[in-house]
């Protein structure tokens, strides 16, 4: 990509005394303008580059998100199913029928570092 640059080679100054001022007189006078001598202005070209990238899912960045993912999708299939284990008990030790959200948070998690370390295992294997 370039661009080319164009400059004027001299410059008129003209100067007119008002008539109220008569020690003044008119005055023209002709100012150079200094030239370029490069008027093409070039941008580099930078090659291309190959972009190397670790797409398999042992990457720990991708690790990391998978276990946020399977946590909060275990953390809502617990919550929604409510296994007996999961809900509050009253005074007697029954179970209310409700969730509680504090024992589906840590059985969510446990769900989700079993996941992740078996796609960790079966990743690693594979590299």
């Amino acid at each position: 990509m370039s661009a080319t640059l164009t400059t004027p080679t001299n410059s008129t100054l003209s100067y007119l005394a008002p008539s109220s001022c008569p020690t003044l007189q008119t005055a023209t006078t002709t100012v150079p303008v200094p030239t370029i001598t490069n008027t093409t202005l070039t941008y580099p070209q930078i090659p291309a580059q190959p972009v190397v990238t670790n797409n398999y899912i042992g990457n720990k960045g991708n690790l990391l998100l998978w276990f946020l993912i399977i946590a909060v999708i275990a953390y809502l299939i617990l919550y929604i199913w409510k296994p007996t284990l999961l809900q509050r008990t009253d005074a007697g030790g029954i179970p209310t029928g409700v969730a509680d959200p504090i024992k589906v948070l840590i059985a969510a998690i446990i769900v989700a570092l079993i996941i992740v370390l078996l796609i960790w295992l079966f990743t690693r294997c594979r590299a």
